[in-house]
């Protein structure tokens, strides 16, 4: 368990392929947070270097339908980013995995479309759209977005992949075509989102690393 003094937690609300997001309780603020934290046991400097930047640029942002950084602390010889909570649920949790009705679908899409335009106008790319980034509350459908994923200059394609959910990612991230990521990065995420949505599947699918930049390279998804 998070050796966290000034936290109470109580449940885990998501996990991706680099970190776990709990809901909890600030005791100094006398409000509900979400504490992001690494994932595996060993922890890497690329995790932490992951959540620092994820830190430093959501604790400024003032865009409607960002959820803010309020701390970075120190958790159990690691570090934890604790985000404002509004009750809202992870995406895959709000549909069940599920396709959702069209109407649904377009009051989605639209809020989505619309807080992807503010980050956008701010010279900003999330680089990490996907059902554990995109959080919905169940009772208002108000729609907000964390997790933004540094870019990896790296020829480690391994952890490329592991920087954000692969499922999600766009083919330039991989570093193996000729262009490179900008705000058109998160266009092509947020369209694998829409798919899934409508759906309820992905329009590619891969069991590994390899399998990934695989199909992200060479692979045109089914209709």
């Amino acid at each position: 368990m998070l050796d966290l003094p000034e936290y109470i937690i109580r449940d885990e609300v998501c996990e991706d392929f680099r970190t776990k997001t709990y809901r909890g309780w600030s005791k100094k603020r006398h409000a509900p947070v979400l504490i992001k934290v690494p994932k595996h046991e060993t922890v890497s400097l690329s995790d932490i270097s992951s959540l620092v930047y994820e830190y430093e640029v959501a604790r400024d942002l003032e865009i409607e339908g960002i959820v803010r950084a309020v701390e970075l602390v120190e958790a159990s010889s690691t570090l934890a980013v604790v985000l404002e909570d509004t009750g809202a649920l992870p995406l895959g949790r709000y549909t069940k995995g599920k396709a959702v009705h069209i109407h649904d679908f377009f009051d989605l899409a639209l809020r989505l479309a619309e807080i992807l335009g503010r980050l956008h106008r701010k010279g900003l790319v999330h680089r990490n759209l996907c059902p554990e980034t995109i959080f919905v509350h169940p009772e208002s459908g108000k729609v907000s977005i964390t997790g933004f994923a540094m870019e990896v200059q790296t020829e480690n394609l391994k952890l490329v992949i592991e920087s954000v959910n692969p499922a999600y990612m766009a083919p330039e991230q991989t570093g193996l075509t000729a262009y490179g990521v900008d705000h058109r990065t998160d266009l092509y995420s947020l369209g694998i989102v829409f798919y899934q949505l409508l759906t309820g599947r992905l329009p590619l699918e891969a069991t590994s690393p390899a399998g990934w930049i695989w199909v992200l390279t060479t692979q045109e998804p089914s209709a």
